[in-house]
């Protein structure tokens, strides 16, 4: 239902096109991996950003401490 929603309004914007048909679909379903995404950083376990020398930037943390790895779990 909410494709149709998005459709429609894209629809005022592009007409009938295929740019309509995809902003449609992309819209919802990127706000889902958003949130699947935002579920599994919640999950993985803060102690590994301790291990990390203070003078390593923010980014440089996040990367190597928050980012799941494939094939290891916590």
């Amino acid at each position: 239902m909410h494709e149709l929603f998005w459709g429609l309004i894209f629809m005022q914007l592009y007409g009938l096109s295929a740019t309509t048909g995809v902003l449609a679909i992309l819209v919802p379903f990127t706000g889902v991996f958003a949130k699947v995404f935002a579920e599994i950083f919640e999950q993985q376990a803060p102690e590994p950003a301790h291990t990390v020398p203070p003078g390593v930037g923010a980014l440089k943390r996040h990367l190597y401490t928050l980012v799941p790895r494939p094939g290891r779990r916590c």
